[in-house]
């Protein structure tokens, strides 16, 4: 009787010790798909940006070309890691004002911008539902981990500001 009861806790306990890798890595996953996604996003708005820059023809010409060199430089790029926004961010990016971008745009700037905050925002909420998804779910099958009490404490907080601070409590580098 006794070798039944160390047989069942033993498993209970390979069992109940299993979902919270599961739980972190479920997290991690959907805090780094957002980012991929917003990563994506932003690439795609700053190649439209740039060809929008060089149909428009407004622009002076060394700009018009170092707009055309970026675009080309950043078109092949398949983001894939939370880190390639860092490769944007280090890809020199032709200097600007955002007054001349919709003047060089004939005001389409604005409407580029808009475009991504909004994806942006849509891909933080997103993320938002589906890590209180994650956490309901591991709730509901007996998971007992700090990230369940910590994550939940953070519901109430602006989607943008969720997800950065999921990125802090999952060593996510942003």
């Amino acid at each position: 009787m006794n070798l039944t009861y160390f047989v069942i806790f033993a498993l209970l306990s390979i069992v109940g010790a299993a979902p919270t890798n599961d739980l972190e890595h479920d997290l991690r996953k959907a805090v780094e798909d957002a980012l991929i996604l917003i990563n994506k996003d932003e690439i795609r708005i700053m190649i439209t940006l740039a060809k929008s820059i060089v149909s428009h023809n407004i622009a002076p010409k060394k700009e018009i070309d170092q707009w055309q060199s970026y675009s080309e430089k950043i078109s092949t790029w398949n983001v894939t890691f939370t880190r390639d926004h860092a490769r944007l961010e280090e890809t020199e990016l032709p200097k600007f004002s955002k007054a001349k971008l919709d003047q060089y745009t004939n005001g389409e700037y604005s409407n580029f911008k808009s475009e991504f905050d909004a994806l942006r925002a849509q891909r933080y909420a997103t993320c938002k539902v589906n890590a209180m998804e994650i956490l309901e779910a591991a709730k509901k099958s007996g998971v007992t981990h700090t990230l369940i009490d910590y994550i939940s404490k953070l519901k109430d907080l602006t989607n943008e500001r969720f997800v950065i601070e999921m990125c802090i409590n999952l060593n996510i580098k942003l």
